[in-house]
């Protein structure tokens, strides 16, 4: 769990599971360092799992 996150953040988990307990909308991208393709946008309050997530940018 990280907590108050912001910008960009590399958990290095596999599968990702992020639970967004956020105020803003989470960004799951392939690539690490914020990279490559987005696999979701997690609304705030909302969760999801990636097999292939590696890094999440909360703004």
């Amino acid at each position: 769990m990280i907590e108050n996150p912001s910008g960009c953040v590399d958990p290095r988990s596999r599968p990702l599971i992020l639970h967004n307990q956020t105020n803003e909308y989470a960004m799951v991208y392939s690539g690490h360092r914020c990279t490559g393709r987005i696999l979701a946008v997690v609304h705030p309050g909302g969760r999801t799992t990636q097999e292939f997530g590696s890094s999440v940018f909360i703004a």
